[in-house]
């Protein structure tokens, strides 16, 4: 994990990159080059449909995770985690399953899947969840507000939450990954890549959405057990 002054970055496997944050000692997460970034979430996969941002975020924890930790068998297609996840096109993911199936599918690996959502969440509970190496990144739901604070027209959209993946949080901003990132690149609009909020917007979309304060995550089966002891 590479460490900075007044923020964070949770960065697996990366060492040139690490060294180069812990060399600059302040550089903030927002004078992060876009390739530097793009080094970052090289491997995650893009979301393939409009409504698929949820199962597209879950198979990249997932497949982060399990690389991260050479986890044989521990890597989905986005059409597998689909099934898995009750997803059907224009009506996106069964969310009400996803806890119980990926549970039971993840529980052979040693893992176990996590939401938890409400006020008691708050940024400093996702900050907690990215230092932790022995957990997924996290992913959070924000309202369609969201798009339009990317500035992204989304008309004759229907108004649906959206599913990002938190990469690191400082004094100011948030750092993440949008799997609706192919489609962003086909707009006709002037695209950039939305590396970065306002923690004060995010916050304020991530507290808007239908599950309100949502975050979502992988971590080991005997976690919880352990942290008792």
């Amino acid at each position: 994990m590479g460490l900075q002054q007044g923020g964070i970055l949770k960065i697996k496997n990366n060492y040139n990159l690490i060294s180069k944050i812990n060399d600059v000692g302040n550089m903030t997460l927002d004078d992060l080059s876009i390739s530097e970034y793009e080094e970052i979430i090289s491997k995650f996969l893009p979301q393939m449909k409009p409504d698929m941002c949820y199962s597209a975020s879950i198979t990249n924890i997932v497949n982060e995770l399990g690389e991260r930790y050479g986890i044989n068998g521990m890597k989905y297609s986005i059409s597998k985690m689909n099934k898995l996840c009750g997803y059907k096109e224009g009506f996106q993911c069964n969310e009400d399953i996803v806890p119980d199936v990926l549970c039971e599918e993840l529980e052979p690996f040693g893992y176990l899947f996590k939401r938890t959502y409400g006020r008691e969440n708050n940024l400093s509970t996702i900050e907690e969840i990215i230092n932790d190496e022995k957990l997924s990144y996290p992913m959070i739901s924000v309202s369609n507000r969201y798009f339009d604070e990317i500035h992204l027209k989304t008309i004759g959209r229907v108004k649906l939450d959206h599913s990002l993946i938190i990469l690191g949080i400082n004094h100011k901003i948030i750092y993440f990954y949008d799997p609706y990132e192919k489609y962003l690149k086909k707009s006709s609009q002037n695209y950039y890549e939305p590396r970065t909020l306002d923690k004060i917007i995010l916050n304020g979309v991530w507290d808007e959405a239908k599950l309100s304060r949502c975050i979502e995550w992988i971590e080991p089966l005997r976690y919880t057990q352990e942290k008792l002891y």
